[in-house]
């Protein structure tokens, strides 16, 4: 059996076994969508480490930006202008200075990553954007 690579949490999820999340069924083949269902990262890598999901180079190539944010929609430059609006909100709520910095944002020029810098920031930090 191949070596199973580490849970990536910039990378999207397919499902490998049927299962039932947040009240709707996922078949074998669909995307998890589990960063904008804002399901705990700890549970997703459970079901990753118990082969219920798996990353898959295949599928990201077929479903490449099907995810529903619409954020491979959008350049890099377009990107960085969300990532300064979000860090505006950051900035506006932060204690300190050393709060603002932790928490902000990142960018970068890579586009995919960028993608994945601000889902995993959206995870974790998306209450920020929204309240």
């Amino acid at each position: 059996m191949p070596r199973q690579i580490p849970f990536q949490h910039d990378r999207p999820l397919y499902v490998k076994i049927p299962f039932t999340a947040k009240g709707k069924r996922y078949e074998r083949g669909d995307n998890f969508p589990w960063e904008v269902m804002k399901i705990n990262p700890e549970k997703v890598e459970l079901l990753y480490k118990n082969d219920f999901v798996h990353h898959s180079d295949k599928l990201e190539r077929e479903n490449k930006g099907v995810i529903g944010d619409g954020l491979h929609e959008l350049t890099v430059a377009q990107l960085h202008d969300l990532v300064g609006k979000i860090n505006e909100k950051v900035l506006a709520k932060a204690k300190t200075n050393d709060e603002y910095k932790k928490k902000k944002c990142p960018k970068s020029q890579v586009h995919d990553r960028q993608v994945g810098l601000i889902r995993r920031w959206r995870n974790t930090y998306g209450h920020f954007e929204t309240e």
